[in-house]
């Protein structure tokens, strides 16, 4: 077992079930041994990524996906919501 996770292991003995929250801010932020304070690498050799920012090729076929949607619907905020699902709109 990882350290992190005989911490959460003691943690959830002595004070009963931590959230999921809880528990995704320990597996990405804990100071030792989360995610990013192990140096996270992505891509080829190290983790899968959704951020549209890392691999765009992603949001590229969701935005077109959400294009063809809104277009077979009518959708006037077809614009928008292409724009969105590529990780580029802003409010």
């Amino acid at each position: 077992m990882n350290p992190l996770a005989a911490r959460l292991r003691e943690r959830i003995a002595a004070s009963g079930p931590v959230g999921f929250s809880v528990f995704m801010e320990s597996a990405l932020y804990d100071e030792r041994d989360g995610f990013y304070a192990r140096g996270a690498q992505l891509g080829a050799g190290g983790a899968f990524t959704t951020a549209p920012i890392a691999a765009p090729f992603l949001a590229r076929a969701l935005g077109a996906t959400c294009a063809l949607s809104g277009s077979a619907s009518g959708s006037q905020s077809r614009s928008r919501s292409s724009r969105w699902a590529q990780g580029t709109a802003h409010s």
